[in-house]
């Protein structure tokens, strides 16, 4: 073999490869953020697409059932003992939707929607599609940390793409002109629009284990003292970005008539807890457009 020939043959050097290394390192670190963002925006537009879809499928569940919502309020299981444990606002929401089994609804299976049938004839279909994420509240596969075991209930609950579920309350819209409150903690302390408590478990349960906490299991005083009047109230809910309070008012509407209102003070509010695992915070997914 010529010199020539042994010169063309030969193999890279120790500083050619590491500059090469060092070239695809660097377009590594340059692309993969922007992989993974776009990979992130693409699993948070399919979770506001499951939102979306949940939301069309109460309203239709409401055509169906006298021009009502599903209920949200804390009661027990019309399909259990007395004595069970009570369903929530995100139990009621995926027994609307899919019932209590995943074979359709079941007319008086939620309060207010009248006499349990006698067969299973009576059923409706299901409102969204069968194939959408759903593990029951109990699941330990489906979530890392259980639920308490108080609250476990075995009922279905409807998971946002992230694997938490999707909690859900429904306007209270009677019986409150005089009240200028925008929301409180529990019934006990009147008439509100939306209640906390609608979903207690789900608000102080760290499925995530993440050691944080929800910002909507935050009520502060601000949100339910009865003698603050309504132009104090709206200042330190506008201050009070850790509060259930802050989170539904709707700050592009103004005090109305003496109260502030929430988004969806005549409907209902969908939350799904996003990437992070915690509700109340701006990654959050949820039916209505403006705001966190």
């Amino acid at each position: 073999m010529t010199h020539e020939n042994r010169k063309h043959n030969r193999g890279f050097t120790l500083i050619e490869l590491l500059t090469v290394v060092s070239i695809i390192a660097l377009l590594m670190g340059i692309l993969l953020p922007s992989l993974n963002k776009a990979r992130q925006q693409a699993r948070r537009l399919k979770a506001q697409a499951q939102v979306d879809a949940v939301t069309k499928g109460v309203e239709m569940w409401r055509i169906d059932n006298r021009d009502q919502y599903p209920t949200s309020e804390p009661d027990d299981d019309p399909l259990g003992p007395a004595s069970g444990p009570r369903l929530y606002g995100a139990h009621w929401l995926a027994r609307a939707m899919v019932g209590h089994d995943m074979d359709g609804f079941l007319p008086g299976s939620i309060p207010e929607t009248g006499d349990l049938p006698g067969n299973a004839t009576s059923r409706t279909g299901t409102y969204i599609d069968p194939a959408f994420n759903i593990a029951r509240d109990n699941d330990a596969v489906a979530f890392r940390v259980p639920l308490a075991a108080t609250y476990q209930t075995s009922q279905l609950l409807l998971l946002d793409d992230y694997g938490y579920p999707l909690v859900y309350f429904r306007a209270r819209t009677g019986g409150i002109a005089s009240n200028k409150y925008l929301t409180l903690n529990d019934r006990s302390q009147g008439p509100a629009f939306y209640y906390r408590n609608d979903n207690e478990p789900f608000l102080a349960w760290d499925f995530a284990d993440t050691g944080e906490t929800h910002k909507l299991e935050t009520v502060r005083p601000d949100d339910i003292d009865p003698t603050l009047p309504a132009a104090t109230l709206q200042t330190n809910i506008h201050n009070a970005s850790d509060s259930f309070g802050y989170y539904i008012h709707n700050h592009n509407v103004g005090e109305t008539a003496g109260r502030l209102r929430p988004y969806n003070d005549d409907k209902f509010i969908i939350i799904g807890a996003g990437y992070d695992g915690l509700y109340g915070t701006r990654d959050d997914v949820k039916n209505f457009k403006v705001g966190l």
